[in-house]
Order: structure tokens, then C-alpha cells, then sequence
């Protein structure tokens, strides 16, 4: 997450590195739970599940971040009954977050997007022969196509990832986390 460097502050402390992580883990698990029980916008579920992942990345949390996705991925095959439906969050809406924290630090920006767009292109890749092979072999689908589809989708949410980043860090964490005067 690129924050407005004026805007730096300290990383969790006390209460907060539990409770935060906490209830990033509890939003997280009911969007990844919402996309394997409602019928339609599933897609929607798995990005808004990943988005509560911006929070630790914006309080530079990476290693909180991993342990909620271990936590949210262990709970999430416990409840979710068709395990097939956790693969979009264990391949990539799970980490995406992390993956960009660490992304982003890298000063040169056509580096960093090639890495993001790699980075989705593996995910995608491995999730589509996961799925082909696996749950419906019939897919008739060109690798490239959905190469081709999902490349400016990609961009459009790594943007938003973004923007909510900022906006948890201008509106939101004011209010969540005090700051000792």
C-alpha cells in the first residue's frame, strides 16, 4: 500500500495487535463463507473478503496478515462445505494483499506491475488447470482468453485494493486506532 508518506504512523500496539487482526479474520471468513453460500456474485464476495486484508497491510502488519490467512483458511475448510469453493481464496484473494504489500516497495513502477500481472497470471493459470482438471475437465476455454478477459480485470482491482487502503487510513483508521497525543 503506497500511503502518503506524511501520513506514517506507528504499527499496532498493545489491544490493538489482537483485536485488529481479530476482526480483520472475522469479516474476512463471513465474505469468503457469503461467496460458497449465495448464488450469485461470488466473484464480488472473494475480492471484498480480500479487501479486509488492506488493514494489516496499511498498519504494515505482513506477518498478522499471514497468520489471519492461515487462520481464515483453516476455518474456511472447516465450515465451508464444497472445499472446492476455498480454491479462489487459497490461490489468490487470500494473499493478494501480502503479495502487493511487499510489491510495492519496489520503487520502479513497470517492475512492480510486471510482478503484480505475473504474480496473477500464475494464480489464474492454477486455479483454471485446478478447475479443468479437477472440477469440470469439459472447459473449452483458450488459455489466452482468459488470459486475454482477466489481465485489464486484474489491474481495475489492484487499483481499488488501493484506493481502499487509502480511504481505511484517511477515514477509518482515525477512528479505530487512537493515537497517544
Amino acid at each position: 500500500m503506497r500511503i502518503d508518506e506524511r501520513y506514517r504512523k506507528k504499527t499496532l500496539t498493545g489491544a490493538y495487535r489482537i483485536t485488529i487482526p481479530a476482526m480483520v479474520m472475522a469479516l474476512t471468513l463471513l465474505f469468503v463463507y457469503l461467496s460458497t453460500i449465495v448464488p450469485v456474485a461470488k466473484l464480488t464476495f472473494y475480492f471484498v473478503s480480500s479487501v479486509f486484508m488492506v488493514v494489516l497491510m496499511v498498519e504494515e502488519e505482513p506477518w498478522l496478515a499471514l497468520v489471519v490467512f492461515i487462520g481464515v483458511t483453516i476455518l474456511g475448510f472447516v465450515i465451508v462445505s464444497d472445499k472446492m469453493k476455498m480454491i479462489p481464496y487459497v490461490l489468490f484473494f487470500g494473499h493478494y494483499g501480502i503479495v502487493k504489500y511487499y510489491i510495492e516497495k519496489i520503487k520502479n513502477i513497470f517492475l512492480k506491475y510486471v510482478l503484480k500481472l505475473a504474480y496473477f497470471n500464475a494464480a489464474i493459470i492454477t486455479a483454471y488447470f485446478i478447475v479443468k482438471s479437477i472440477i469440470v475437465p469439459e472447459i473449452d476455454l483458450p488459455d489466452w482468453a482468459l488470459l486475454l478477459i482477466a489481465q485489464p480485470v486484474f489491474i481495475i482491482v489492484d487499483v481499488i485494493f488501493t484506493m481502499v487502503g487509502n480511504f481505511y487510513f484517511r477515514n477509518i483508521r482515525p477512528f479505530l486506532i487512537r493515537q497517544k497525543r
